[in-house]
Order: structure tokens, then sequence, then C-alpha cells
């Protein structure tokens, strides 16, 4: 008997249906995402290439073009062979336009700057009204190079706008800067495109923090009534503005403005405490000044104050820094340009402070104990360099204001030294955080403790670079806070009241790190760090390793032992993104959750692309 069996179904038709409606969703998702600001971003210039095109020399990166290619320099690159000079004669540099701008959308346009004595700024402008500039760095490179971000939210009403993008040198200032790796993208876009420029090759110079602006329209300008006497009326003025304020005249709303009597331009103001004032004459009365900023055509105003400006003092840095008289006494011997303590054990009562100019040097086997509120504070560099002694900074009541290092010119060096019992600096306002605190200062630390020392940090380094070997115990809130630093970081950590380490908006490797309890996280990495860690050992601590706001963590082996949480990584503030770790080798012994990785982070575990929650 012949038997007829019928043909088998192919399993896949089943899945047809699903597999070409994904398709056709990728395809929606691409065009949607060409048709987003002109399908241009995101948008890189290294100053790497130019074009010329008619009657002008462009940039070129990607196929997309920049204005002002003629700037192009192979005098001082930040990454590859070229950057973009702005000198007195040439004021602009990389340039570009995006178009497509609509309500709702969320840019960032960044950009490094080298500063020879000019201004120089990153700008934004928009067809609807909107202007922003800042000179404010949010990261320092070890070679000086800042890099200044511009976050844009398109607001509501704005339909297919166009945003201006550019680098300037402000005239004001008789001066060259150097821009080089451009950059505006999408807020929300991968972290692969951050950082774009770190992949090329290094320049002629050897490698190595936030947006803080006010908008035009704010208040960059303070007019105060000093009196009307035949028939001047007499103002003064001081300006907040980064750029340079031109004064158009003043008038009551609707009336024709009067000029002032003599042309005023106020310069930039660079965050000196107070603000310079400035006097205006003008021939006719009214109730708002006008004025202009440079490089902008619109006219802005703000009401005149009907009363006089208060009376400037000096402010609390300026106050201590003054008529300081720097001569030998019993605690210390001054020989030219060098300070030299005293050996022995002193017990310190006042202030000591230094300006710049000096070497600050500490000998082995003494001790100096800060009490009644006293503190240290130099813009000097300071070293201990003897390493077969020991350097004991103390303060045996708990009242020290801390020991604060202020832009030294040079580099620090502390061998076996040790810090206990410091609170932090406060003084008429002006309120630092760590109980040791080198601002933009660099310095190298081998064998330094830092123990029962009460504020927010342990130790602060801000804007510097570091090279450092530290033990930090008993802190009561961050024992390492790093903020915009470079180099690398050897440390153990006993009794952290929060973070073990907590590293901001720096490129940092810490070769070696234990940490033995922390409140919160053993180590934490935000706003845009790039950190190597080859070891790290945490102990008892809530999280073990958090990576944020769109920070890079490369790790080789890391141990967490006794911690609720191993690895997290996620967005905390609104104008990054999120975090991404990439670890090599895990040791782990009683951590409840391996790992929490929020939507848009990134972590690779041994090998595993782990699932966001």
């Amino acid at each position: 008997m012949i038997t007829f069996s019928r043909k088998k179904r192919f399993p896949w038709r089943p899945l047809l249906l699903p597999a070409l409606l994904v398709i056709l969703l990728t395809v929606l998702y691409f065009f949607h995402k060409k048709s987003q600001y002109g399908g241009i971003l995101p948008l890189y210039c290294g100053a790497e290439e130019t074009e010329q095109i008619p009657e002008r020399l462009m940039f070129t990166e990607n196929g997309h073009l920049f204005r002002n290619g003629e700037t192009q320099s192979d005098e001082n690159p930040r990454t590859g062979k070229y950057s973009a000079k702005l000198t007195p004669q040439n004021l602009f540099g990389i340039a570009t336009d995006i178009p497509g701008v609509k309500a709702g959308d969320d840019l960032v346009a960044r950009v490094w700057r080298y500063t020879e004595g000019g201004y120089g700024v990153l700008t934004v402008d928009g067809d609807w009204g909107y202007f922003h500039s800042t000179s404010n760095p949010g990261r320092v490179d070890s070679r000086g190079w800042e890099q200044l971000n511009i976050r844009v939210k398109v607001p509501e009403g704005v339909e297919n706008g166009t945003l201006r993008v550019y680098c300037w040198n402000v005239a004001e200032y008789n001066g060259n800067v150097y821009f080089d790796d451009y950059a505006v993208l999408p807020i929300h876009d991968s972290l692969e495109y951050i950082l774009p420029a770190s992949s090329r090759a290094p320049g002629n110079r050897p490698d190595t923090s936030g947006v803080a602006s006010l908008p035009v329209a704010g208040y960059p300008l303070r007019a105060h009534l000093n009196g009307v006497s035949e028939g001047i009326t007499r103002l003064t003025l001081y300006s907040v503005s980064d750029l340079p304020v031109e004064i158009v005249g003043i008038a009551n709303p609707g009336q024709r403005i009067a000029p002032p009597r003599e042309k005023i331009t106020l310069p930039p103001y660079r965050f000196e405490r107070p603000p310079k004032y400035y006097p205006a004459n003008f021939s006719e009365g009214g109730s708002h000044i006008f004025y202009r900023v440079e490089g902008f055509d619109s006219v802005f105003s703000e009401p005149i104050l009907p009363w006089k400006a208060p009376t400037l003092a000096r402010s609390p840095r300026q106050e201590l820094f003054s008529d300081l008289k720097i001569e030998s006494n019993d605690l210390y011997e001054v020989k030219g340009d060098q300070i030299r303590f005293r050996e022995g054990i002193h017990t310190i009562q006042k202030p000591v402070i230094f300006p710049a100019g000096y070497e600050i040097y500490f000998p082995v086997n003494a001790s100096y104990d800060f009490v009644d509120s006293a503190f240290f504070m130099s813009a000097s560099p300071v070293f201990a360099r003897e390493v077969k002694g020991h350097v004991d900074i103390t303060s045996s009541d708990h009242s020290a204001k801390g020991f604060t290092v202020l832009q030294a010119k040079t580099k620090s060096e502390l061998n076996y030294m040790s810090f206990d019992g410091f609170g932090t600096f406060s003084y008429k306002g002006w309120n630092l955080t760590g109980a040791v605190t080198f601002y933009e200062s660099d310095v190298d630390m081998n064998q330094v403790s830092f123990s029962n020392n009460h504020c927010e940090d342990g130790l602060n380094v801000v804007r510097s670079r570091v090279n450092v070997a530290v033990n930090l115990e008993n802190t009561a809130f961050d024992a390492f806070d790093c903020d915009f630093c470079t180099g690398e970081v050897k440390a153990e950590i006993t009794k952290a009241g929060n973070d073990g380490l907590d590293f901001s908006g720096s490129e940092l490797t810490i070769t070696s790190v234990v940490v033995h309890g922390a409140g919160d996280k053993g180590i934490s990495i935000g706003e845009e760090c790039t950190v190597r860690i080859d070891e790290a050992n945490i102990y008892g601590a809530n999280i073990g390793l958090a990576s944020k706001d769109l920070s890079q963590v490369d790790a080789g082996q890391i141990q967490t032992v006794d911690c609720n949480i191993g690895f997290a990584a996620y967005q905390k503030k609104p104008e990054y993104g999120g975090g991404r770790m990439k670890v090599e080798k895990w040791i782990k012994e009683n951590v409840k959750t391996p790992h929490a990785i929020e939507e848009g982070s990134e972590l690779i575990l041994e090998g595993e692309k782990v699932n966001t929650k």
C-alpha cells in the first residue's frame, strides 16, 4: 500500500510576522534619528583636516564642515596634530550650525581650551532668542587644557530652530587661546560618543570640571543710582557676565534711550570677590539701563536700583593674604624663598598663612599641634621629603580648621606625614570641605595618613595632578574626595562614614585600594570620570563599586565582602547619562545583591554583559 504524508511545516513561519515588524520598526527609528537635528548629530571636530570651499577654508570631519579652518595650528594640539589657534586678529574658531532643533531637544556642546593670555569662551546661540556662553571649566587635565560644557534644553514653542555653537577669543584680552576636540551631541546618546578624542594619538605635548555661567538675559549687570545733580544722572555699574558688556544708555520703558556721556564697556567678570565698580554719567534720566553683550546684537535692560551701591569689602581670601609679614619666629625660619619649620614639639594657637613665592619645608621627627581653631593655609608648595622619620600634624582639642594648599605653582611632596583630629576651613562665608585640601596644587604623597577628621572629606584634592599612597581612618563622611584630577592612587581606608573613595570628573588609575567599612560606597566614580582599577578589596560597604553620570571604569580584580550591592551603574545628575563598568575578575562573599544596573548604563562582568533592571 502506498501512503502519502503531508509536507512538514517550516518552524520559522510563526516568527515571520514578528521579524518583519522588528525590521519595520528599526527602519522607522533610523529615519526618525536621521530627521533629528538635520540628521547630523553627534558632531565632532578635532581640527585635524581642512577643506577649501569657495572663498573659505573649513574644518572637516566625518563629512561635516566647520567654519574658520584658517585657525588650524600645529603649535599646541591637545590630541592629534592640530588645534584651532585664536588670536586678537582671529577671534572665532571652530563653529557650526545645528538645524532642525525643536522643543524638548536636549543637547550638550563641549570643547577643550588652552589659554595663553587670551579669554576663550564656548558660546551657543539659538535663533529663538537663546544665548549662553561659558568660560568656566568642568575638567582640567595635567597639561592645563580645560573642558568647557554647555547643556541646551530647548523650550516649548521652538519648531525647526537653528543652534549655532562656536568658540570665541574675547577681544578685550590681548592673548591667544587654543581650542580642540569640539563636540555637539544629544545628552541621551550612547556613552561611546563621550570620549571620541581620547582614542586619537597624543599631540606634541605630553598627555595626562560643569557648566556654570550666567545667561545674558538673567542678571549680568547691576546699576545703582548715586544721585542726580545739574542735569546729570550718576550711576555705579558692575557686571558679572562672562563677556564684555557695552552700555547703550538709560531710559524709561518705551522712550528714547539716552547714551552715556562717554562710551562704557565693562570687561568680563573673572569671579573676583567683590566685582569691580564703574562710574557712569548720563545727560538724561530713566528707570532702566540698556546694554549689549559683545558679539550679540540684542539690547537687554535691567532696572536701575534707586540706592547707592554698597561699600565694597575685601573678600575673605584677600583679607587673609593681605599685609602678611613673613619673617623668622619660634615656629619657622625664613631664608630667602625657603621657609623651614623648626624641629621639636610645637603648639600652634593662631593661623599660619603663607603667600605664593615660597617653598615650605617640614623636618622629620617633629610634631605640630593646632589648637584654638588655628589653621594652616599656603599658596606655596609644601614639602616633607625625608623618609627616615615622621611628621605629625595634630589637633589635640579637635578645633583645627584645616590644612590647605591653594593654587601652588609647583608640586608639593609629602612623605611619612600624619594628620589627626582636624576639621575643615571656614572663614566669613568661605568654606571648604576637606580636613586636608589641595586646590589646583599638584601633590605627591607617600605613606601619608589621615585619621579622626570630623568634616565632609578627610582628604580633598581638586583640579590637580596626584600620585598618592595614603591611609585614611575614622572619617566622618567621605574619606578621600578627588575632583577633576589626574594621576595615580593607592589607598587603604578604614571606617568611612560615607564613601571610601569619591571621584568626580577625573582621569585616574587606582593601583590598589582596600576599604574596611564604608557607610555608602566603597568606591564612588561619577561626573564623567575615566578610571582604571588594577585591584580593589572592599569589605563592609553598602555598595562595593559604583559608576555613574557618564563615567567609565575599567577594573582588573574586584573583591567585595559583606556588601549589600556588589556593583551599581546609574545616572544621578540630569546633565549627564548612565555609567559604564568593565570588571575582569570578581571575588565575592556575602553580597546580598550582585549588581544594580540602571537602563542606559552598562556592566560587563567577567566577559558577560549584565542585563539592566
